[in-house]
């Protein structure tokens, strides 16, 4: 599966929207990191919180496809409190 970067923005939410890699939710008003891209020849937007940019920054492509949300959260954002 073939991804191409399109932008990389912190907007601050307008609205309730998901983390793509923990599954929590990115309050409204909340700084966040939004990826603009084409996935598999479609128009796509990822979305996640600055803590879990932090974590997955330098992660490989295989790695975000691996991903379980729940894995996740138990993994990394346990110990980060």
């Amino acid at each position: 599966m073939a991804y191409t970067p399109l932008t990389e923005s912190m907007p601050k939410a307008r609205k309730v929207h998901i983390c793509d890699t923990c599954g929590l939710e990115i309050k409204k008003g909340e700084i966040h990191h939004r990826f603009d891209g084409i996935y598999d020849g479609e128009f796509h937007t990822s979305r996640e919180h600055i803590k879990c940019h932090e974590i997955t920054k330098n992660w490989e492509e295989w790695e975000f496809e691996d991903n379980d949300p729940s894995e996740f959260r138990e993994l990394y954002l346990e110990v980060a409190k």
